[in-house]
């Protein structure tokens, strides 16, 4: 049962990684005009972004985590 939630919450989070980086991308693509889609656009990839984070804890231990950030720099 805990290999398949976890699956699931992989998943879940994966798509939330998806969701976030698309409204990040259209609020980068908007005309200069649109400051109102711009704004909303930022907030929803904010909330995606912070829903990630609020999940990241539960998938990947603070050791796998560390391991990913030297992987990174």
């Amino acid at each position: 049962m805990d290999k398949y939630f976890n699956s699931l919450s992989v998943k879940f989070c994966l798509t939330e990684t998806d969701v976030d980086l698309t409204f990040a991308r259209v609020a980068v693509t908007a005309k200069p005009g649109e400051k109102n889609k711009i704004e909303c656009d930022r907030k929803n990839a904010l909330k995606a972004y912070n829903a990630l984070l609020h999940f990241h804890p539960q998938l990947v231990s603070e050791e796998e985590t560390q391991n990913l950030k030297l992987e990174i720099n």
